[in-house]
């Protein structure tokens, strides 16, 4: 061997060397996220549907029948890991690792509390659904079309089944979630002839069509068992009630918010700010009159003179069918406010999709985001907004009064940029997986109406008091969200009584006032979720401020506080205030 040939070999050598040493170390798994790896294994499998919602493809097409072994399954599953995370050394965790620790022991206190406690599965038929299971492989990208027919079958040969075991569940449903029921279903039906049908006209399996009809035809039999049972009941009188109760209330309030607050000392505080946030309002009201009325004088009663100016101003608003598409319109204006006042930094890969709420899902709320999971993370986010087609002229016209030209700006803010929609992304770029799955819906609602009054702070739309005096209408809504949660099902608050709240205290209009006391009645505790965030968010924010001073800067901060996923905010803020140190 030549002295050349020598000295080549001991330089790749030597290059080899480098290069293995150059390579990032990789860190051993410890014990926490080795366990957590295994739960989640083992959640996916007991909970397929969700594994697929999150862009696990490998659940597309399985489908959890909803018997009795089903829930013996979940609980032998609860059990095992309530005693495997209890093994764990909490004091040898990370802050963040901490925080993960007690999300996962909140889901499996949570779960095991719906089971055998709360037990909505025997009275809430609308949490029987298959629609969104068939989602996920209607929106996947398949570069292979069979392996979509063939999950897409393989889910409608499973929906007979899936309905049979959910109608053997039921027992002494409420009225209010057998209306949800019945509509929701019934817009499942659609979404299969319109979505799904479509799709496997290509499929080379020639048994589809009767796999097909097999399928709607169970949905369609468990809508008109459903509605024979509402006959039933109605004639007897024998619903359970939608009201959960005091006790009931109170133990999903801990579960479900995660702060450091009872119910009744939001359900305080909420009154009390009511009275403040009508002072700011009559400020408002002040300063617009004479604009509008400038022949007649401010009126004696404040509530009546407010009451009349947002009439007028309402005025101006979409028509029902170009409503969607004004959505659309006022995205671009608000990421490039953002942009503009260095609010925080915008993703402009993560594309934000507006569309027609899938109908499955209507009946329930107005607008909503569907995001991406942690699997699947080039999806597009969809903005969900209901169509007004169902909705009579009367009632089309008063939705529309209460989302005008103004109001709209504040739904978008909170829906898209940069509530719901940035928020979600942040998230996803989280480290920690259990932040991503387990979000915090008070830390997701909190933030969300948090931007709203963030952006109007920095002078979106010019600081005009239209604008201002109709967010501090949206913002009584949100205080009154927990008002009305709280009362009904605390202080068993009348329908009457709490149209009375919406529409005399709250200014809202009588559409959006009675399509609120509908979904009051099929949740409970979720109302709440947006002021309990919005306050401690904001009130956290504005303690730093006086610390730091002059040292504040919003950008970072916003960063900073989204930088942890959907965290519960007290966890958050430890986190925070650890870091600084």
């Amino acid at each position: 061997m030549s002295q050349i040939t020598k000295f080549i070999l001991l330089l790749l050598v030597l290059t080899g060397m480098v290069s293995c040493q150059s390579q990032p170390v990789i860190k051993p798994q410890t014990e926490m996220e080795k366990l957590e790896q295994q739960f989640f294994n083992d959640l996916w499998n007991l909970s397929p549907t969700w594994a697929a919602s999150l862009g696990k493809k490998e659940f597309e097409g399985k489908l959890r029948i909803p018997d009795a072994q089903s829930i013996q399954d979940e609980k032998a599953f609860i059990g095992k890991y309530m005693g495997l995370f209890a093994k764990i050394n909490v004091a040898g965790l990370s802050e963040s690792e901490l925080v993960d620790y007690k999300l996962i022991k909140n889901y499996l206190e949570s779960t095991i509390w719906q089971i055998d406690v709360f037990k909505a599965y025997q009275w809430n038929p609308s949490t029987y659904n298959v629609g969104e299971a068939f989602a996920p492989i209607v929106e996947s990208k398949y570069a292979d079309e069979e392996s979509r027919h063939k999950n897409l079958l393989s889910l409608l040969e499973k929906t007979p089944a899936y309905y049979a075991a959910a109608f053997e569940q039921l027992n002494t449903p409420t009225k209010e979630h057998l209306h949800l029921a019945i509509e929701q279903n019934q817009g499942t039906i659609r979404y299969l002839q319109n979505s799904v049908k479509p799709l496997l006209h290509k499929s080379s399996d020639q048994k589809f069509q009767s796999i097909y009809d097999g399928a709607e035809t169970a949905i369609k039999n468990y809508v008109a068992k459903l509605q024979d049972l509402k006959a039933i009941l109605s004639k007897s009188n024998g619903f359970r009630s939608f009201r959960i109760g005091s006790k009931l209330y109170k133990e999903k309030f801990a579960l479900n918010l995660q702060i450091n607050a009872t119910p009744e000392e939001m359900y305080t505080f909420a009154k009390k700010e009511k009275i403040k946030t009508l002072q700011e309002m009559t400020k408002y009201a002040k300063i617009l009159w004479s604009k509008y009325f400038p022949k007649t004088p401010f009126l004696k009663n404040n509530k009546q003179a407010i009451k009349k100016l947002l009439y007028k101003i309402s005025e101006h608003h979409a028509d029902p069918s170009t409503f969607i598409e004004k959505v659309r319109e006022q995205l671009p204006q608000l990421r490039a406010f953002v942009k503009e006042k260095n609010l925080l930094d915008l993703d402009p890969t993560k594309v934000l999709t507006v569309r027609e709420t899938p109908a499955y899902q209507q009946g329930f709320s107005t607008a909503s985001v569907d995001a991406p999971g942690p699997f699947d993370p080039d999806r597009p986010t969809y903005y969900n907004v209901t169509p007004l087609d169902k909705m009579s002229k009367e009632r089309a016209k008063s939705f529309l009064r209460e989302y005008n030209n103004y109001t709209m700006q504040i739904l978008n803010i909170h829906e898209g940029i940069p509530g719901h929609y940035v928020q979600l992304v942040y998230s996803m770029k989280s480290p920690s997986l259990v932040k991503k799955i387990f979000g915090n819906g008070t830390m997701i609602e909190g933030w969300a109406v948090y931007s709203e009054r963030m952006m109007l702070e920095n002078g979106y739309g010019n600081n005009s008091p239209e604008l201002w005096l109709m967010y501090y209408k949206w913002y009584l809504r949100v205080v009154c969200n927990t008002i009305l949660d709280y009362e009904l099902h605390n202080k068993n608050l009348s329908q009457k009584n709490a149209l009375k709240l919406l529409m005399d205290d709250a200014f809202q209009e009588k559409t959006e006032a009675e399509m609120k006391w509908e979904r009051a009645t099929y949740s409970q505790v979720q109302l709440a979720s947006y002021f309990s965030g919005f306050s401690q968010i904001y009130q956290f924010r504005e303690n730093l401020k006086k610390a730091q001073g002059e040292k504040f800067n919003l950008k970072e901060f916003n960063e900073h506080f989204l930088s942890y996923g959907s965290a519960p905010i007290r966890d958050i803020i430890d986190l925070m205030m650890v870091k600084k140190k």
